[in-house]
């Protein structure tokens, strides 16, 4: 699938140093064009609908545990090659 007025806007934002971030993405199709045309963050019910704040805050905990826990498992490989 092709949207040529999107593409053009990604492209003239990146001609201008500008970051681009996609609102409102919701399907594989819009994920697939959009990492085709380097945009650099995405927004949209694809990832998430939206959390009421105490569902937000939990999903956020998770996020970061999730994240350190990536983070450790790597420094320690990395350190077996050391």
């Amino acid at each position: 699938m092709t949207w040529p007025i999107d593409k053009t806007i990604i492209n003239m934002s990146h001609n201008i140093n500008l970051s681009v971030i996609a609102e409102g993405a919701e399907n594989d199709d819009h994920i697939e064009f959009l990492k085709a045309n380097h945009c650099n963050e995405v927004r949209g019910f694809y990832y998430s609908l939206p959390l009421p704040v105490d569902e937000l805050v939990e999903y956020y905990k998770q996020y970061v545990n999730n994240e350190k826990i990536a983070r450790n498992q790597q420094s320690s490989q990395t350190r077996l090659f050391k």
